[in-house]
C-alpha cells in the first residue's frame, strides 16, 4: 500500500534564519509518525545550512529556480501528485499555490504576516487574529489563528512539566542565550557582555547553527565556562535546564 505524501517548501539560511524550516519539520513530525512520506523542496542554502534537514528520512528537492518554475519542478519530481502540499515562505503566495492546484490535493499555508494572497485549504497563523485573512484566501479555507494552532515539537510537551518545576526555584545559576540558528545581528554577543558586566559567575549555554555569520565572534567572546552547542539536538532539554 502506497504512502499517502506530504511534500514541504519552505526556506531557511543566514539571511532568514531557520524558522520556517523548523516549524514545517515539527508538524511533519507528526505526519511522519502517522505513517505518511515527506517530500521537502528547498534552495541548495537551505539544505546546507539548516542541519536539521541532514537527520531526516526525507525526500529532498533541491530548487534553484526562479519561483515561476517551482510548481513544474516538484510536478516533475512526484509526478503522481502529493496529499498534501505544505507551504511556509514569505516570498512566496497565491501564484505558486494556485500553479499547485490538480498536483496537490490539498495546500496547507502557514504564515504571520496576513499580507498576500493565498489560494489554500488550511491556512495557520499564530500571531494574527482570524479577521486579517479576510479577502485574502479562498472562502472555503479553514483559518486557524491564535496560540491553540502554535506549532510545537513534541519534544517540548514531553519536557514542560519539569521546566515548570523549576520556575520555583529563585536562584538564577544557569542562563540559555538562543537568538535562533542564525543571529544575523550577534545578538548573542551582547547578551555575552551584558552577563559579564554585571558580574553573573554560572553556567552559560549558548546555541548557535554552523552557518551563524558571527560564530567566530561568539566563540572567541565565550570563554572557558561558556557551553556552545552549536546544531543543537536537544533544545528541549536546554530549556529544561536553565533558570532563565
Amino acid at each position: 500500500m502506497t504512502k499517502p505524501l506530504l511534500v514541504v517548501r519552505a526556506d531557511g539560511g543566514p539571511s532568514i534564519g531557520a524558522g520556517h524550516v523548523m516549524r514545517t519539520l515539527a508538524l511533519a513530525s507528526r505526519f511522519q509518525e502517522g505513517g505518511w512520506s515527506i517530500g521537502f523542496a528547498a534552495t541548495e542554502e537551505t539544505f546546507a545550512s539548516v542541519a536539521a534537514l541532514k537527520e531526516w528520512p526525507l525526500e529532498r528537492l533541491p530548487l534553484e529556480l526562479n519561483a515561476d518554475e517551482e510548481s513544474e519542478a516538484m510536478r516533475r519530481h512526484w509526478p503522481g501528485g502529493v496529499d498534501i502540499l505544505m507551504v511556509d515562505h514569505y516570498a512566496r503566495g497565491v501564484a505558486l499555490e494556485r500553479a499547485c492546484r490538480g498536483w496537490a490535493r490539498r495546500i496547507v499555508v502557514i504564515d504571520d504576516l496576513a499580507d498576500r494572497p493565498h489560494d489554500a485549504d488550511i491556512l495557520v497563523d499564530v500571531a494574527s487574529p482570524p479577521g486579517a485573512y479576510r479577502g485574502l484566501v479562498p472562502q472555503a479555507c479553514e483559518i486557524l489563528t491564535g496560540a491553540d494552532y502554535a506549532i510545537v515539537n513534541g519534544a517540548f510537551r514531553a519536557m514542560r512539566p519539569r521546566a515548570l518545576a523549576r520556575r520555583k526555584e529563585a536562584a538564577v545559576e544557569r542562563v540559555l542565550i538562543s537568538f535562533g540558528q542564525v543571529d544575523a545581528l550577534n545578538a548573542t554577543q551582547t547578551a555575552l557582555a551584558a552577563l559579564t558586566s554585571v558580574g553573573f559567575a554560572g553556567d552559560v549555554d549558548v546555541v548557535l547553527g554552523h552557518a551563524a555569520p558571527h560564530l567566530d565572534a561568539v566563540r572567541a567572546a565565550a570563554g572557558s565556562r561558556v557551553r556552545l552547542h552549536i546544531d543543537a539536538t536537544d533544545m528541549p532539554s536546554l530549556m529544561a535546564e536553565a533558570d532563565l
